[in-house]
């Protein structure tokens, strides 16, 4: 089954306005909250971190991944340790597969921001599924510890 995706198109919110528009990840329907994570993560603003970490807590696993991708656009350190802590995802109601797009969302983004810290805890969900993002993600991540030692 592919992943879901709410049909919206990204809202711009101007880089000097006071908050970014985050409000509608606590809506009571999940398709509102995922459309709304992934504009966030676009948006390149760092006070979009702390409503989307919030997101990526979700039980709903479609607003927890589109919250782990845009976690990944911002780039943002601080996304590191909680993005670690999604690659053991497990809703309450959900089956399997869709848990498994968390932590794929999880893995990728790491790849993107993350540093050795992330090493182990990918190296450990190998261990337990077989994740092609988790194999790109701790390759990168190796080699990028790797280039930084050789230095």
């Amino acid at each position: 089954m592919a992943p879901r995706r709410a049909n919206r198109s990204p809202v711009w919110f101007p880089a000097g306005a006071p908050e970014p528009p985050a409000a509608a990840l606590k809506d009571w329907e999940f398709s509102v909250r995922e459309a709304e994570a992934e504009p966030l993560g676009q948006l390149k603003d760092t006070r979009a971190v702390e409503p989307l970490v919030a997101a990526l807590k979700d039980d709903d696993w479609g607003v927890a991944a589109a919250a782990a991708e845009a976690l990944g656009k911002l780039s943002d350190p601080r996304a590191v340790q909680v993005l670690i802590a999604a690659l053991e995802y497990a809703p309450r109601s959900e089956p399997f597969f869709s848990e498994r797009n968390v932590r794929v969302a999880a893995a990728a983004a790491l790849a993107k921001l993350a540093g050795p810290r992330a090493i182990e805890p990918l190296r450990s969900l190998l261990r337990r599924e077989c994740s092609p993002a988790a194999v790109t993600a701790l390759v990168r991540l190796e080699l990028r510890s790797r280039l930084a030692d050789a230095r």
